[in-house]
């Protein structure tokens, strides 16, 4: 399995189980993401940000029993947003951004429906994507949306 360095949770332990906090901002991470972040059980927040990951967003992010706050902002995703994404239902922010300039390749297709059942969602941006329409009428269902930011290429689907 995949290997975590440099983690500490707040018994002073290397355990993933307390860890609180993921926080790889600008450290120039390369490569895709393991599909291992299940296992951090008391995460609440998970913030990766300008660096030159690649590859499909893990659907384990949104497995995280105790995730609040994601933020996968200026990286190279493709593919499509997870079908798993409403398993975070405390989930408050979410936040996903491509650094591609282009959006045709970054994160492509629907939005899932489950994205419906994030009932605690209040934060809610797409940047630099190239999103289906129409957007799932599900988005209806998120009424402590307080904000909500789509800076995206939207299309009618596969050409």
């Amino acid at each position: 399995g995949a290997q975590w360095f440099g983690l500490l949770g707040s018994s002073g332990t290397s355990c993933t189980r307390d860890i609180i906090v993921l926080n790889f901002v600008d450290n120039n991470m390369v490569g895709t993401l393991p599909d291992v972040f299940d296992v951090f059980n008391a995460t609440e927040r998970v913030l990766f940000r300008a660096s030159r990951i690649t590859g499909t967003i893990p659907g384990s992010l949104f497995a995280m029993e105790a995730l609040k706050d994601l933020e996968l902002t200026e990286l190279f995703f493709t593919g499509t947003l997870p079908s798993t994404i409403g398993r975070s239902t405390d989930l408050e922010v979410l936040r996903l951004s491509s650094a591609a300039l282009n959006p045709a390749n970054s994160l492509t297709g629907p939005v899932p429906s489950s994205i419906g059942d994030l009932s605690e969602l209040r934060i809610l941006s797409f940047v630099n994507m190239r999103l289906d329409v129409p957007l799932p009428s599900e988005l209806e269902r998120l009424t402590k949306m307080e904000y909500l930011s789509l800076y995206v290429a939207l299309s009618t689907g596969p050409n």
